[in-house]
């Protein structure tokens, strides 16, 4: 059986449905089953693969901290973002020590 749905994912965020799944007829034919069975499984691999990145970049300590500095970034103001990078790059490059 067909179904057909509107949906967006803008930026890569939040999946949303426009309107209502629509009975498209009775049965599909054999290559429109075949082909929406081959689409299932390439969403299903991607939404997997998509997952496994998701985990790998949690277990990694510097993906942890590029994802603050990213959430820092947010409450700097725009004009003031080269400022900022110029300040992290001299931490990092500063000897290790107790912040000031």
């Amino acid at each position: 059986m067909v179904y057909e749905v509107e949906v967006s994912r803008p930026d890569g965020g939040r999946i949303t449905r426009h309107g209502d799944p629509c009975y498209t007829g009775d049965k599909a034919e054999a290559a429109v089953r075949d082909a929406l069975s081959a689409r299932h499984r390439a969403a299903e691999a991607t939404l997997d693969l998509a997952a496994h990145e998701r985990r790998a970049k949690a277990d990694d300590p510097l993906e942890t901290a590029i994802e603050r500095l990213r959430e820092l970034l947010q409450a700097v103001k725009p004009n003031q973002r080269t400022a900022f990078w110029a300040y992290v790059i001299v931490r990092l490059n500063r000897p290790a020590s107790s912040p000031r």
